[in-house]
């Protein structure tokens, strides 16, 4: 995320309360990142919703797949791809 260009902070982009990404200007960029927040009662109310985000997300944007960055237990970032 530390590369991309043009990133703004968007609330209520796609159904997350807000964003940091650069998804909203330009469809046919190479490369879309986004930092989605979603608040919730509860953490799997939460987990429900990311769910719903990013499936809207992947439907705007004619998206296959998408890539989460997430800690391990050393607290280093790994890749996960989700195919939807």
């Amino acid at each position: 995320m530390e590369e991309a260009e043009g990133l703004q902070i968007v609330k209520d982009f796609c159904g997350a309360n807000e964003a940091i990404t650069n998804m909203t200007a330009n469809k046919e960029l190479r490369e879309h990142v986004a930092t989605l927040i979603v608040k919730a009662k509860s953490l799997g109310g939460a987990k429900k919703k990311m769910e719903k985000v990013t499936q809207r997300i992947m439907d705007e944007y004619g998206l296959d797949k998408f890539n989460d960055l997430v800690p391990n237990k050393e607290g280093n970032l790994r890749d996960q791809t989700h195919p939807h």
